[in-house]
């Protein structure tokens, strides 16, 4: 069944195509030639690991474990490689995801809102701990930070009986460590492939599932279920096409985070060795002359504080020059971050924390990319997972009785709201933002989206508030203000009363 597979990997069967004939120039013919195809004794080694592997095979499980094992090291150890992979998701999650429902019905919009609410946040007031939700924020942003460091992260929609929320449906994030080709391997299992069965349109139809991470060490042996793919969202950025599992998305960079350690321990050791040493005794005479001083060379001694000393004839008393860090060393580091924040889309101020050398501009600027990094990011989020997430809950809540309004007729639409990124300038933004609903280049609503706000909410808040002065007597500060009468002239009035 799966002959293709082993075709892609390079064994089994035959080719059915084979490769055409290598053409022969002639007399007459045009010869293209290409320097990058070329190899020559400068670039065999650096072209030595170029390959022909296929998507798959290119990433067999042997290769991804090293890649797993190595990205969570620097994850764990590496301050820049943590942050980055945290801020990541901070800024493409967020404080989560909210529902936009849209129908004809506004009340049913509210309600299916407010209950996903309640089973994606906190507790239910007055109806106690048993009835929390399952925190779907954090399992997102702990999810997109597995999937940044280990390329890759399975949330499977489980059921949990115990709790007493009307939605019984629960997800469970998983490192991709769990998801393998369980006990014979490849040969008892000739549809599984890397812990992904398949089905005759070579699309997932289930996965094995390792109850037990392999590196807890289980001594009673590995428990597998089969999960049907309806109940896993397997999420992971492919980079090649057929791909079919995901390798850290910080692969390419883990050369550098290890440069970027080695350079800075380098450093601080010499530092510390230069400060180590207070002064340096040296003499112009010779080892074996009249004038020499009994010592063994290299040896220490310890010098009173704030005394004076009376050296030897012919010796001289000086100090270890501290040449660590060097002036290059923050130029090095900078280079090195800009260099590893490229591939995550995430410029240098965001990946190092640091903007002291950005103007106003040049940040703007940065972030411009970075933020359409962060819509892509956000878009694909709801496509793969929010949406998957919402379908399966609304499923189950259908089902509980009175626990959400009949759905109107024509169905509904869906959207996800994020938190907003504040301005640099809220002075000019809100200018730009009045300027834009003045000539109806925008909506409320946009505006709205864009600074993570519920528009209709807003509204129905902005009009409580409005009561609220008028009964108070408070002038409300967003009603527009009457112009002063026009200025009389007192010639004209004085005409007048004659």
């Amino acid at each position: 069944m799966f002959a293709w597979l082993g075709r892609l990997l390079g064994y089994g069967g035959k080719r059915r195509n084979p490769p055409p004939a290598r053409p022969r120039a002639g007399r007459g013919q045009v010869r293209a030639r290409y320097d990058a195809a070329q190899t020559t004794a400068g670039n065999a080694k650096h072209w030595g690991g170029a390959d022909g592997l296929g998507p798959v095979a290119a990433n067999w499980a042997g290769t991804r474990y090293v890649l797993r094992n190595r990205a969570r090291y620097e994850y764990e150890n590496n301050s820049y490689c943590g942050g980055m992979v945290e801020t990541l998701a901070n800024d493409s999650i967020g404080t989560g995801p909210r529902p936009q429902v849209r129908s004809a019905d506004p009340a049913f919009d509210a309600a299916v809102e407010a209950r996903f609410r309640e089973w994606a946040g906190g507790v239910i007031p007055g109806q106690g701990e048993d009835t929390a939700g399952i925190g779907l924020a954090g399992k997102l942003r702990l999810a997109r930070q597995t999937r940044t460091a280990l390329g890759e992260v399975f949330l499977l929609l489980t059921t949990d009986a115990e709790t007493a929320r009307p939605v019984k449906l629960d997800v469970t994030p998983l490192e991709p460590d769990h998801v393998d080709t369980p006990y014979g391997g490849r040969s008892a299992h000739p549809n599984v492939w890397e812990g992904v069965e398949y089905g005759p349109n070579r699309k997932p139809v289930a996965y094995h599932v390792a109850r037990e991470h392999p590196g807890d060490g289980t001594m009673g042996g590995m428990t597998w279920d089969r999960v049907e793919a309806r109940h896993v969202v397997h999420w992971f950025k492919p980079k090649r096409c057929g791909q079919v599992r995901g390798v850290p998305e910080i692969t390419a960079a883990l050369p550098l985070f290890n440069d970027l350690r080695r350079y800075t321990l380098a450093s601080v050791a010499a530092a510390e060795t230069a400060a180590s040493v207070a002064a340096v005794l040296e003499s112009d005479a010779p080892a074996d002359g009249e004038d020499a001083v009994e010592g063994e060379p290299f040896e220490t001694f310890e010098l009173e504080r704030g005394s004076l000393m009376n050296l030897p004839s012919g010796h001289r008393l000086g100090q270890v020059k501290a040449e660590q860090p060097t002036t290059t060393y923050p130029a090095f580091k900078r280079e090195i971050v800009s260099e590893v924040g490229r591939g995550l889309h995430m410029p240098y101020n965001v990946a190092a924390g640091d903007s002291s050398t950005y103007n106003y501009a040049s940040g703007r600027l940065d972030h411009t990319e970075y933020g359409d990094a962060t819509r892509v990011e956000q878009a694909e989020t709801n496509e793969k997972v929010l949406d998957r997430v919402f379908a399966a809950w609304y499923r189950e809540a259908r089902l509980v009785p009175g626990h959400l309004p009949p759905q109107p007729a024509g169905g509904f639409t869906l959207s996800w709201q994020y938190d907003g990124s504040p301005h640099v300038d809220p002075v000019k933004e809100a200018t730009a933002q009045q300027q834009r609903l003045q000539n109806s280049t925008t909506t409320l609503r946009r505006e709205c989206e864009l600074a993570g706000l519920d528009w209709e909410e807003v509204l129905a808040q902005r009009a409580r508030e409005r009561r609220r002065m008028a009964e108070l007597g408070i002038p409300d500060p967003a009603a527009p203000v009457a112009p002063p009468p026009p200025a009389t002239d007192p010639e004209e009035e004085e005409s007048a009363d004659a």
